[in-house]
């Protein structure tokens, strides 16, 4: 697959930077609300994180939400923050996770065994957070599941299904349109069937 239909995907996710920025989530005023309003019991730690949920087969393109990423002693959590108070989107756990693929060395990809999770854990601004992401990934693969990088690790595929798009030209003064057809790219899991993986 090339690389540059692969970052179609995880492109979109840096449209979403600027949005969570403002979101607290490491001083000790915000690490009490966001373990009442979760309900946890412990922090290991958070991160400003955006993150993109598609379903295994679906299309290879989805819009991040941004928000933030909290670790616990055995999971990783995505909030969001909605007026004035932190609330679970979704949560991943070892339990869940196949395998996890790289994207570009600061997203990566957690696949389930029916969905694909983009992660981007980053700092104020656009750099991004390398302790939080290998804190997520040695707990996502606690089970000893695959990190796979490289080809082994493409996730995005091209198939037979196409969408028309219209393009517009001007010709002479007079603008025309043009429809052309492009190849719906699809996302599919690079991790091994159950019974091929090792013990």
């Amino acid at each position: 697959m090339n690389r540059s239909l692969r970052y179609t995907l995880i492109a979109s996710t840096t449209l979403m930077l600027n949005a969570c920025a403002g979101i607290a989530h490491d001083t000790p005023e915000a690490r009490q609300q966001i373990q009442q309003d979760l309900k946890l019991q412990n922090i290991v730690a958070t991160s400003i994180m955006s993150y993109c949920q598609i379903p295994l087969g679906g299309e290879a393109w989805c819009r991040a939400t941004p928000g933030i990423g909290v670790i616990t002693a055995d999971r990783l959590i995505m909030v969001d923050y909605v007026n004035g108070h932190y609330r679970q989107d979704d949560v991943l756990t070892s339990k869940d996770i196949r395998c996890i693929a790289e994207s570009d060395g600061h997203r990566f990809q957690a696949f389930t065994t029916n969905r694909s999770v983009t992660v981007f854990p980053y700092k104020e601004g656009t750099d991004a957070n390398s302790v939080f992401r290998e804190q997520a990934i040695a707990l996502l693969l606690a089970d000893g599941q695959p990190y796979l990088t490289g080809t082994a690790g493409h996730f995005v595929r091209e198939t037979d299904r196409e969408r028309t798009n219209v393009t517009s030209v001007n010709y002479n003064g007079t603008t025309m349109y043009l429809p052309y057809s492009t190849k719906i790219m699809e996302i599919y899991s690079p991790c091994l069937p159950e019974s091929n993986r090792a013990d």
